[in-house]
């Protein structure tokens, strides 16, 4: 069944294989009329978006070589027209709303079903804003707390670092991921600690977990 007849040009960037064929598979299926791009990383993207007109990046949010919050912004900035749609395994509760202010039109889980990932395409192609239920929810219950996340407090370099080390990649390897000096990743640690007032990673890890799983 397809969804639109009209020729898109769609932009795909995910550092895992599967993943591109997957979405390559429902977009040829969905938008059989249009054509469509691969990368495995966001290192090319600005160059290949200035050169080339794209109705729609979707795009992982943790790729090698990839600030991509910060992308998420470059694009919002110097190429408002473009949107842009985050498919991704991260934190929705933690990311969600940081990507959606960064300037892209939806974040989709990809343990959600398909079908809200057509829905999130067929959105962002008419340049309107992809919702999950879940961070809907999460949106509306901000205007009613006042409390804040411990997690709030920090940067979105900081969120990101706190959220690699606790994947289990060193400072070293951190530092090679995001293109900065192992002291800068050091240094970011060490306030992510002060902010969040732990010692230790089993720390970060438990109060990352009652984020994710409140009441646990």
């Amino acid at each position: 069944m397809t969804t639109d007849s009209t020729s898109k040009r769609f932009l795909i960037a995910d550092d895992h294989p599967l993943i591109r064929l997957a979405l390559t598979t429902l977009i040829e299926q969905t938008y059989p009329e249009s054509s469509l791009e691969q990368l495995e990383s966001g290192e090319n993207i600005p160059k290949l978006i200035s050169a080339s007109g794209y109705d729609l990046l979707i795009m992982d949010f943790q790729m090698p070589d990839t600030d991509v919050l910060w992308l998420i912004k470059y694009l919002s900035e110097n190429h408002p027209d473009l949107p842009v749609l985050i498919y991704s395994m991260c934190s929705e509760k933690l990311y969600g709303l940081r990507i959606l202010q960064a300037g892209a039109k939806g974040f989709v889980s990809k343990s959600s079903p398909l079908s809200e990932l057509k829905k999130a395409i067929v959105l962002a192609l008419e340049k309107k804003v992809y919702l999950s239920q879940e961070l809907a929810q999460q949106i509306a219950g901000q205007r009613f707390q006042k409390s804040e996340s411990p997690v709030d407090k920090l940067s979105p370099r900081e969120l990101q670092i706190a959220t690699l080390l606790l994947e289990g990649h060193s400072l070293s390897k951190i530092a090679a991921k995001l293109h900065i000096q192992q002291s800068t990743a050091g240094t970011h640690k060490a306030k992510i600690f002060t902010k969040l007032k732990v010692a230790n990673l089993i720390e970060l890890n438990e109060v990352f977990k009652g984020i994710n799983n409140p009441g646990a």
